[in-house]
């Protein structure tokens, strides 16, 4: 018999009016079935139910069950329900509804959950009921609760439950649990903190291979038990056979749930599609055991810092030490160039050797400092430059580059009136050089900026179409619509209006049931905002490609939108008005944009027409007026038109002038000067950039840089204070690219560290969990704060390169002698650069481990880069202070491999791989031909083309000669360099390393630790002394850097995996149960690089009191 339409409405009324006049205590008094008797009528009966007692029964679309359990009020007991049924089928699913006194659950048979490798039906189920006697303090001594069970199959289906009583459902400390899970069958205890218990770490383990996620809430109810769920509002994560949660009483004061679901398919843990497996059962063992109390913590921490605050007391001792043993300087040997300069000068010790000869200004020499010194009878100079320089009013950081060095800048800026020629009496080569420098550095400087801010950004998207819909939503009543996009419709924008200044959220979620409605569960799984009066979503077909449901709640009060705590409203109702547009398509989009470039591609077209203009009105050049500064230049070196004015005013050698760019010119016999300054610099080989500050600038430095031997003397000639200056720019450059680098940088891992907090979500970041103790907002403080070796060491260093400099002016003073003709010239700015790149490596590290990932790692390794290029710096400008890079070519090129690093962790195709190894090989080429030449052959993309040519006159001389090279030692040194890249190159070419910023390290280490053994093997094999000092460190540093990478290569945790396979290597902690490998590997590492930064410092020692030309460069 077909049925009635009002059938079902009356079978509705019945149903509620049973409810209403039978409470649930009523049922009890109902008889124990009501039967109807017409067959399409539904029939209900009521069952009083008992826990531990499995009932088994059929039902169909006319036949609905209500269980109703009664059980005792045990705060240490909960209930958990099973269901099970074979014959259901997806179009008609059996639905199980549990109403308890303050909290509604359902859940269906079949259940399906969808993964990666589809939709999976499990006919299984088992829930675990919210123990309601922890919301209510006067709870009865009974409790109870209802399951309704109902179905739309007319066919006869059955099915089991089953409520059963949980006697260990409250977990106690140090108490080990053994349980199995199923996707359908979750697993959730309650732990309620003791008195003197501050934080606890929840330690699981498991012998099967399976995905789970393990998830802590709050004592609320519901509980989520799906996995689904438990993404709303708890601490969670993945896990495949270990995890660990530190849980702390401030999170959670009155105890939480602890949540085991094991995942439909393993492609969230190792992100791999496996066959489809109904049989996940998976073993789980778990314990709850008390971390660290606050006693212990301070224990851990300030005990670190006395042990490195032993350095300290080390340090001290040491220079103690070393200013006992190192005495009296000894009778000082004669040296070469010191007699050359006293016979050149004048007596050494009354005459500082000047940087270049100058000539007479009324009856004085006015060196290059402004030193004025009185012509005696026989020619020679007397004064003193130390006295006579204080005495000026000159600023030696730039009378250096004075046109005219011989006369003092004060002559002309004192002026009462000043002509542009009196403040461009500096070379143009040499300022336009330096106002170039400008582009370079903030080339570098942006790009350390740019690249941390443009990760932060990567870190931080039924209505018919142009319909307006005008709807009425309170905090109590969301509203959802449904959205299908049309077929040509690639992307809409959502905009939202209303007149009533309500905090609301908008939401956008995918068209999957149940939809989200309640404003917190709203923060799953969607897209959405908070406004006021307005908002705009733009939604793309591409990330919702079957539609979305568009979902309005409003907020119980405002502050989440304006930050106020007001007053509470009850009758808070917001009219709201939204319309679906459809955005621009392809076609417009391209349009706007090529538009817009095509508008600024006018001004091209105009500035080329303006330059074309200008070259016509300009016409020749008119006569020029007379130049006072020309005429002068004339009477002073000759004919204008014949001779370029020069910087420095030089003297003859072998017959001939040299100016300050090695233009040859002869002497006529009137004593005027012939020659063409920019043919005759053609012809020479000589680097324009670094002739300008030779000491005796009257000598090419061919002349000392070819010779087949060379000694300190040949490559020591620059002005010591200006090269100092050079030096000392490190420190500078180093502060200021750091400034810039490491704000965005904490920027960036102070937003992972709240997102991880704010959502729970503790996959986002690769801690060692089982050794992880968090502080304040840090969720693994402990490797935070054990990069403290870096930063106190790097003062330590610092202090000590401080206590040398000190010393060594004072021994300049004394004996001026010293700096010129003796020991290798010391200049001590890149050693303060290291010691500053070691604390900066302790604050980029700490960065890192705020929240390890794999778009971080290059933090942490950045300024182990930079320690490298600058150990290496160190290590070649010892032995050739003439020659070493400025701080702005040394940074950019630093700037290049941060970029490389950077590109790595979004692409990290074969042709990455390969555009980085030419460049590296490349590299390697031009940078050898510059160090095999000693810095004679410019740097620059011709040295490619010299090379070449070089080579092709050898083989054309005799193949022979390629194999005698005119510098063994360096070619010795260049061949086995370039032997290590080349093979570096391949591994990486061939095996493409996930990790490319360690291999990228790998590379800086081996060239560092290949340059370090070449010159400590070199220093003994020219008979030079290794001194108990700086063996003491060599000792301690091997030591200590095989120790350290012992602790390396345990890893705690990585990010080559997922977050779940990282979590296999979680180890419980090591020392003082705080600190694990890792920590250990961040003490010993920074101990191991303050003994080689002082082995640096002190391992040339022995050459203090030396003459210069007798100590050789290698």
């Amino acid at each position: 018999m077909e049925r009635k339409p009002g059938d079902s409405v009356l079978y509705v009324v019945l149903f509620v009016t049973l409810f209403i006049h039978y409470p649930v205590h009523g049922l009890i008094q109902m008889p124990r079935s009501l039967r109807l008797k017409d067959e399409h009528q539904v029939h209900t009966e009521v069952i009083e139910a008992s826990c531990d007692h499995l009932y088994r029964e059929s039902t169909n679309r006319t036949l609905e069950f209500i269980y109703h359990f009664v059980h005792a009020n045990e705060s240490s007991k909960a209930v958990r329900i099973s269901v099970d049924t074979k014959e259901v089928t997806q179009e008609h699913p059996i639905l199980f509804v549990v109403r308890q006194q303050k909290s509604v659950s359902s859940w269906q048979l079949p259940h399906f959950i969808d993964t990666a490798s589809g939709i999976r039906a499990y006919h299984r189920v088992r829930r675990t009921l919210c123990p309601e006697d922890l919301e209510v303090s006067n709870a009865s001594e009974e409790l109870e609760f209802v399951v309704g069970v109902s179905t739309s199959d007319p066919r006869n289906v059955s099915f089991t439950i089953e409520a059963t009583k949980i006697d260990d459902f409250l977990i106690k400390l140090d108490e080990e649990r053994n349980i199995i899970v199923s996707p359908s069958e979750p697993e959730f205890y309650q732990y309620v903190f003791d008195e003197n218990v501050t934080a606890v770490l929840v330690n699981v383990t498991s012998p099967d291979d399976l995905c789970m996620t393990v998830s802590v809430q709050n004592l609320t109810c519901p509980s989520f038990g799906r996995d689904e769920e438990m993404r709303y509002d708890s601490i969670r994560q993945t896990a495949l056979d270990r995890s660990g949660l530190t849980i702390t009483k401030e999170k959670f004061p009155n105890g939480f749930y602890l949540v085991f679901s094991v995942k439909a398919d393993d492609y969230e843990c190792s992100g791999k599609k496996d066959q489809q497996v109904y049989m996940r059962r998976k073993r789980i063992m778990f314990r709850i055991t008390e971390k660290l109390k606050p006693s212990q913590f301070y224990t851990a921490t300030l005990g670190v810092i006395g042990i490195f605050m032993l350095f300290y007391i080390l340090g001290v001792f040491i220079w103690i030490v070393h200013c006992i043993t190192s005495g009296p300087a000894p009778p000082l040997e004669r040296s070469l160039l010191e007699a050359e300069d006293s016979q050149r000068y004048g007596t050494a010790s009354s005459l500082d050797r000047p940087i270049f000869p100058v000539r007479s200004y009324e009856g004085r020499l006015i060196d290059s400092f402004g030193s004025r010194r009185h012509i005696t009878a026989s020619g020679s100079v007397s004064g003193n430059n130390e006295i006579d320089s204080k005495e000026s009013s000159l600023n030696e950081e730039e009378i250096d580059m004075l046109e005219d060095a011989y006369l003092d800048k004060d002559v002309f800026r004192t002026k009462t009136f000043l002509y542009v020629s009196d403040l461009a009496r500096k070379d143009h080569k040499f300022l336009s050089k330096r106002f170039y420098s400008y582009i370079w550095q903030l080339l570098t400087l942006s790009t350390f900026y740019a690249l941390p801010v443009i990760q932060l950004v990567i870190t931080y998207q039924k209505v018919k179409l142009d319909e307006e819909r005008n709807i009425i939503v309170s905090p109590s009543e969301p509203e959802f619509y449904q959205y299908v996009f049309d077929e040509n419709v690639t992307a809409v924008l959502v905009n939202v209006t209303s007149p009533d200044d309500l905090c609301m959220t908008v939401s956008v979620q995918n068209l999957t049931c149940p939809s989200f409605g309640r404003d917190e569960e709203m923060r799953y799984d969607s897209i959405r905002q908070t406004a006021l009066d307005r908002s705009g979503l733009t939604i793309t077909k591409e990330k919702f490609p079957n539609g979305f449901y568009l979902v309005f709640s409003v907020k119980a009060d405002d502050y989440e939108c304006s930050g106020k705590k007001d007053q509470q409203v009850y009758m808070r109702r917001k009219r709201i008005m939204f319309r679906i547009t459809e955005k621009l398509k392809p076609s417009q989009f391209y349009t706007a944009t090529l538009g817009v470039i095509g508008i600024f591609m006018l001004f091209y077209i105009l500035g080329v027409f303006i330059w074309i203009v200008h070259c016509i009105t300009s016409g020749p050049a008119p006569p020029l007026e007379r130049s006072l500064l020309e005429a002068e230049d004339s009477q002073r070196y000759g004919t204008a038109s014949s001779l370029d004015r020069p910087i420095f005013p030089v003297r003859s050698y072998e017959g001939r002038l040299i100016d300050s760019f090695g233009s040859r010119r002869h002497i006529t016999a009137s004593g005027s000067v012939s020659g063409n300054n920019e043919i005759d610099s053609k012809e020479s080989s000589l680097n324009e950039e670094e002739i300008d500050m030779l000491e005796d600038a009257y000598l090419d430095k061919d002349v000392f840089r070819t010779k087949t031997f060379l000694y300190v003397s040949d490559l020591a000639r620059k002005d010591h204070k200006f090269l100092s200056k050079r030096f000392y720019s490190y420190i500078w450059q180093l502060l200021t690219l750091s400034t810039f680098y490491a704000l965005p940088v904490i920027q960036l891992v102070i937003t992972y560290q709240k997102v991880l907090n704010d959502t729970g979500d503790q996959d986002l970041c690769y801690y060692n969990f089982l050794c992880a103790h968090p502080f304040g907002k840090l969720t693994d403080f402990n490797h935070v704060f054990s990069n403290v070796g870096y930063v106190m060491l790097g003062i330590l260093f610092c202090i000590l390169v401080f206590f040398r400099d000190v010393k060594h002016k004072h021994m300049r003073e004394k004996n001026n002698k010293l700096e010129k003709y003796y020991g290798i010239p010391q200049f001590y700015g890149l050693f303060y650069a290291m010691g500053v790149s070691l604390i900066l490596e302790g604050v980029m590290s700490a960065c890192y481990h705020i929240c390890p990932t794999h778009a971080n790692y290059q933090f942490d390794t950045t300024f182990m880069y930079v320690i490298a290029i600058l150990c290496m710096l160190k290590i070649y400008q010892t032995r050739h202070p003439d020659i070493v890079a400025t701080a702005q070519a040394s940074f950019g090129i630093l700037a290049f491999v941060v970029i490389a690093g950077v590109i790595s962790v979004y692409e990290s195709s074969i042709y990455f791989w390969v555009i980085y190894t030419i460049l590296h090989l490349m590299g390697c080429l031009a940078l050898s031909a510059s160090i095999y030449y000693m810095g004679r052959w410019k740097l620059d993309f011709g040295i490619f083309k010299r090379i070449y040519l070089t080579w092709l006159n050898d083989i054309r001389a005799g193949f022979s000669h390629c194999f005698r090279p005119m510098y063994p030692d360096r070619m010795i040194l260049l061949a086995i360099g370039n032997l290590f890249n080349w093979a570096l190159a391949a591994y990486g070419l061939h095996t493409q390393p996930p990790d490319f910023a360690s291999y990228q390290l790998a590379i800086f280490i081996t060239n560092l630790m290949l340059y370090t053994l070449f010159y400590i093997v070199m220093k003994i094999r020219y008979g030079e002394t290794v001194l108990v000092q700086p063996l003491i460190y060599i000792c301690l540093s091997l030591v200590s850097w095989g120790a350290s990478f012992y602790f390396f290569i345990i890893k705690a945790a990585t990010w080559r995996m997922s977050a779940a396979e990282s979590r296999h290597y979680n180890q419980e902690c090591l020392i003082l149960n705080f600190y694990d490998y890792h920590d250990v590997w961040h003490f010993l590492s920074a101990s191991s690089m303050f003994f080689s930064f002082m082995i640096l410092l002190s391992l040339d020692d022995d050459q203090v009191y030396r003459p210069r030309d007798k100590i050789p460069v290698f």
